[in-house]
C-alpha cells in the first residue's frame, strides 16, 4: 500500500491505526487527515521516538495492511 492509498481511505483505516498504535485517539487523526509528515510527527510526539523511527514504523505498518489487502 502506497500513502495515496491511505490518504484516499483514511478515515476507513482509522481503525487499523488506533489497532496498531493504541495511544492513537481518532479526533487526532481527523485532524492530521492523511497529512504524512503531520502524522509521523504525532507518531513520534506520542511515543517518544525520532522521526526517523515513526517513519519506519508507519513504513511497517503500510508493509502490513499491504500483505493483508493481497492476502483477502
Amino acid at each position: 500500500m502506497h500513502w495515496e492509498d491511505v490518504q484516499a481511505a483514511w478515515n476507513d483505516l482509522a481503525d487499523q491505526m488506533q489497532s496498531q498504535w493504541p495511544a492513537v485517539r481518532a479526533f487526532d487523526l481527523a485532524l492530521i487527515a492523511g497529512d504524512r509528515y503531520k502524522f509521523t510527527r504525532y507518531l513520534a510526539d506520542l511515543h517518544d521516538l525520532t522521526m526517523a523511527e515513526a517513519d519506519e514504523a508507519i513504513d511497517f505498518w503500510l508493509f502490513r495492511v499491504r500483505t493483508r489487502r493481497d492476502a483477502a
